[in-house]
């Protein structure tokens, strides 16, 4: 670096001395030389986007996706249990049948709006 001392172990001492190690910066390996960059070819930026994008879209599909089963699974789950308790005479039918008009016209919204 640039300080009052020179530049340190790795460059010149005091006084533009030597240093401790003299001058080995380009041999170090923690001194990679600076590669001038280079302009992106714009179809790797376009596929990086789309490879993103791709990547955005089925975290999407599966986070949801998941919520979704998961929602149905116990939507079908309470169905059968109301079921049960209209055999067993815990229910009226007439329950178990609005229950399943509305889990039917439920259903059917929800795959319209998909």
């Amino acid at each position: 670096g640039g300080s009052m001392y020179g530049r340190g172990m790795y460059g010149s001492g005091y006084g533009g001395q030597p240093g401790m190690y003299g001058n080995r910066q380009q041999e170090s390996e923690f001194f990679v030389p600076k590669v001038p960059e280079q302009p992106q070819d714009p179809k790797n930026n376009r596929m990086e986007e789309i490879g993103e994008t791709n990547t955005w879209f089925l975290d999407g599909v599966y986070f949801y996706g998941d919520r979704v089963y998961q929602f149905g699974r116990r939507l079908l789950t309470g169905l059968a249990k109301l079921r049960m308790a209209a055999a067993e005479g815990k229910v009226p039918a007439a329950v178990l049948r609005r229950a399943f008009a509305f889990l039917m016209t439920f259903g059917s919204v929800l795959a319209a709006a998909l």
